[in-house]
């Protein structure tokens, strides 16, 4: 393997025994990132070209870059020390995650790690693919998902915050996901300037699409465009989480929800008793995306107000989850 580096997400690095640190939720995914500067213009993100903030964070998690050979190594031996198998079980990682910025060293280095791990463990790639050929060849260098982000649930709030179409967006996300049925997902940020009917509607569409929905918090970063504005009001966060739970497990339909005249959930079709007893679980307030995916702290401070679970809810988290939704 050629001599390079690669970006790897702190608590990562730690499992990996990269570096030395302290974790209460240890990562149940190796999260990498692909070096260098991003040519995109988000807003919200520390990658951009358009951020004067760190180079070395993504939302809130700072990424220590390290060759590309000594993570494949770490990787390798943290296999070998909890092997399971492919698709999971008793092992340390079940699955690698490989977020990519915008320019053409990437693409090298994505070739090598698929390489080095597709055959190990499953292997998804976070990509702005420009066309479905792109995406073909990831799959054939051995990929078992990729994930084209959407982010924004409203064409104007794509164009403003990260520019470019999301028609052409959506319509690449849905050819794919036709042609690569359960392999292709997205995420989507609450509390970018959206209503919740917007969001729960950006939700419903990409579900029927055959899409894997993963909800993020907004997470301001001091240094880029959007640095200054405030994360989502924490029932917000609950109230889409909820509705997202119930779409992608075909429970109900976006239609099925009542709004108010400020597009806020204010009825989910159907009886709050039976609500509470699909939400007792904590389920639909932990992390959510490709299987295997925790991202622990990636939008919460320790100590602070948990977005998303990376494990399961106590009972004292559930009845807050609850009282957030005006249950208790």
């Amino acid at each position: 393997m050629r001599e390079d580096s690669i970006r790897v997400s702190l608590g990562t690095a730690i499992a990996l025994g990269l570096i030395r640190g302290r974790m209460d939720a240890p990562p149940t995914t190796a999260y990498l990132l692909t070096p260098g500067g991003c040519h995109g213009i988000c807003k919200f993100c520390p990658q951009a070209s358009t951020s004067a903030g760190r180079s070395d964070l993504l939302s809130r998690i700072t990424w220590p870059e390290f060759p590309v050979e000594q993570v494949v190594a770490a990787i390798k031996q943290a296999l070998d020390d909890f092997p399971g198998n492919k698709t999971g079980g008793a092992r340390k990682f079940q699955r690698a995650c490989i977020q990519t910025v915008r320019n053409n060293r990437g693409r090298v280095i994505i070739g090598h790690l698929l390489d080095e791990l597709a055959d190990l463990l499953p292997v998804s790639i976070s990509w702005y693919p420009a066309n479905l050929e792109e995406i073909h060849e990831l799959f054939s260098l051995g990929a078992d998902r990729i994930g084209i982000a959407e982010d924004c649930p409203t064409d104007s709030l794509f164009r403003e915050i990260k520019g470019g179409s999301r028609t052409k967006m959506m319509e690449l996300l849905k050819h794919a996901a036709c042609m690569y049925p359960g392999r292709i997902g997205t995420h989507l940020i609450v509390g970018l300037g959206e209503s919740e009917r917007e969001m729960v509607q950006a939700i419903q569409e990409v579900h029927d699409f055959g899409v894997t929905v993963g909800l993020f918090a907004f997470t301001p970063v001091p240094g880029t465009p959007l640095g200054s504005e405030s994360p989502p009001d924490p029932c917000v966060y609950r109230r889409i989480q909820v509705a997202r739970w119930l779409i992608v497990k075909n429970l109900r339909r976006a239609e099925q929800f009542i709004f108010d005249e400020n597009g806020r959930i204010v009825d989910w079709g159907m009886a709050n008793e039976d609500l509470v007893s699909i939400l007792y679980s904590g389920k639909p307030f932990e992390t959510s995306g490709c299987p295997g995916c925790n991202r622990p702290y990636y939008n919460e401070s320790p100590g602070g107000f948990m977005y998303n679970y990376p494990r399961p809810l106590t009972e004292s988290e559930v009845r807050d989850a609850l009282n957030r939704l005006g249950f208790l």
